[in-house]
């Protein structure tokens, strides 16, 4: 999915349009079918070929030029529109290179790449069941493509179907062993499904193939969180802020400090949060508990301790208000 002037490109443009009459028409059978005549099926060939040179040398406006032409000369050609679909797709105009592709697909139904990249656009503009539908035929036709049950394992995953998206995840690395994409999928899928064993070995496999991203390190920790391992979460969480840092994972850093029961520590880490952002009602949770935490230790001696607890579990009702377990709480320790 990655992506001098052209003085080829404009002697054939002075070939093509400075003699009237020449580009072909469809020629119609009896049955309706359109007939591309030779000729115009040669000079699609060479548009098309042109096309390819263009946007591989970075000139998508003119390769789109060149595909267009090539598809009015024949409507058959199926690079041509993967060529329109490809452009349009890397642009964001999802609409256009949707229409692309599934032209491609009535011209060569068994075509790949046509399904497969229909499928990636409906995913990329957010049309999961189509999607999802893409996918799966192209998967009939190439039932080992990394780059399908990869995208296939995602698009269920964002459908909220951890489980069923295992199957694809797995495939994919199975597949392709050396992808880190691939792995960090899996273990999100693994982790989504609860599977939180399963998700640190797959996020393990991410790591040793190089430097990972945030999201993965904060799913590593989260899966150790999940498991009771307090002090690999927290060894997590430390190499991302000397990394750069994250709110997300300050705020994690918080609740395994807090799991550890030191509460002290998990105060100032929530602070931490609250100091980028007054109202992540995560960060004010925490801290409150982790204050009437040591309120309770320390035998109730120091009031003004509940009372600021309270004070942030009001903060974060008043910014989030359905939260019933704070009321219980607030309701609980008010009439301490």
């Amino acid at each position: 999915m990655l992506i001098r002037l052209p003085y080829v490109f404009c002697c054939l443009l002075i070939l093509t349009s400075g003699v009237v009459g020449c580009r072909g028409r469809s020629a119609d059978t009896s049955d309706g079918a359109p007939v591309v005549e030779p000729d115009a099926a040669s000079r699609a060939q060479v548009l098309s070929d042109e096309g390819k040179q263009l946007k591989s040398e970075g000139f998508t406006a003119q390769a789109l030029t060149a595909f267009t032409s090539a598809v009015e000369e024949n409507p058959k050609l199926t690079e041509a529109h993967l060529g329109i679909g490809d452009i349009f797709r890397e642009r964001g105009v999802y609409d256009k290179a949707d229409k692309a592709y599934r032209r491609a697909v009535v011209s060569d139904p068994n075509n790949f790449d046509a399904r497969y990249l229909l499928g990636l656009t409906n995913q990329l503009s957010g049309d999961l069941p189509r999607a999802i539908s893409s996918y799966e035929r192209a998967l009939r036709i190439r039932p080992n493509s990394y780059e399908a049950n990869r995208d296939m394992g995602t698009a269920i995953l964002q459908s909220g179907r951890p489980d069923d998206a295992i199957r694809f995840a797995r495939k994919a690395v199975e597949i392709n062993p050396e992808s880190q994409a691939g792995w960090a999928n899996l273990g999100a899928a693994y982790s989504l499904a609860g599977d939180y064993k399963n998700a640190v070995e797959a996020y393990r496999q991410t790591l040793e193939l190089g430097d990972a991203a945030k999201p993965v390190m904060l799913g590593l920790a989260d899966a150790h969180l999940k498991l009771g391992n307090f002090q690999r979460a927290e060894n997590v969480l430390r190499a991302i802020e000397r990394d750069g840092g994250d709110p997300i994972a300050r705020e994690r850093m918080g609740l395994v400090l807090f799991k550890q029961r030191k509460f002290e520590a998990a105060v100032e880490a929530y602070r931490s949060v609250l100091s980028d952002n007054t109202e992540d009602t995560a960060a004010l949770n925490g801290m409150g508990i982790s204050l009437m935490a040591i309120y309770l230790r320390d035998g109730r001696e120091d009031e003004a301790m509940r009372l600021d607890a309270l004070s942030l579990w009001r903060k974060s009702l008043s910014v989030r208000p359905e939260q019933r377990v704070l009321i219980d709480l607030i309701s609980r320790y008010t009439k301490e």
